[in-house]
């Protein structure tokens, strides 16, 4: 793995996506249920070393950080609609509607209340105005008991929807996922944390 991929130096973000697209192809295919995605996702992860083995980080990110992240990704005009997207795709994606919508159990708020929670936790991340007031990441989610290539799927969610709205580059991408990956730990703590 290490001298096949050492050359690409592949993106944090693309190595998400690229295991995220096998949860999608299982998925669409029948190709076993819960369990088996969970151990898929241990082998693929146990291979995240030596595909990333080549990965350098992005050249002129100092220079990029005396701008907000925000601001980088388009501020409220993008970002607003951004993150509405990301409650349909929680909400509709076969590997994670099971936990989020307000069909499921446990799940107090109504899809608008949702999506005006999740822009404003976007917004509090990411250097935006508006700040968040919602329970905290443990609390929110301690009832649902998340698999991690559910967690996985939800976070591709945001490279897809940054990718559809033309949300900051490369750069805010890996920015993005550093932010995701660093909240994995309180998002899954009604499961138990796992790299």
């Amino acid at each position: 793995m290490k001298a096949a991929h050492a050359h690409m130096k592949i993106d944090k973000h693309a190595f998400h996506a690229l295991t995220n697209h096998v949860f999608v192809g299982m998925a669409k295919h029948n190709c076993g249920g819960r369990q088996e995605r969970e151990e898929v996702y241990d082998i693929l992860w146990s291979m995240h070393p030596d595909v990333m083995h080549g990965t350098n980080s992005q050249p002129g990110a100092a220079e990029k950080q005396a701008v907000s992240l925000w601001d980088r990704m388009g501020g409220e005009v993008t970002v607003r609609p951004l993150c509405n997207d990301l409650y349909v795709m929680h909400s509709s994606d076969p590997l994670t509607a099971g936990w989020f919508g307000p069909h499921v159990q446990g799940n107090k708020r109504t899809a608008e209340e949702v999506k005006e929670n999740v822009f404003t936790f976007f917004s509090s991340g990411i250097g935006g105005p508006h700040k968040y007031g919602g329970k905290d990441m443990k609390a929110a989610h301690a009832h649902m008991k998340i698999d991690k290539h559910a967690f996985h799927a939800l976070t591709n969610h945001v490279f897809v929807a940054m990718e559809k709205h033309k949300s900051g580059g490369p750069q805010e991408r890996e920015e993005v996922y550093d932010i995701l990956w660093s909240m994995q730990g309180d998002v899954m703590s009604g499961k138990g944390k796992s790299s």
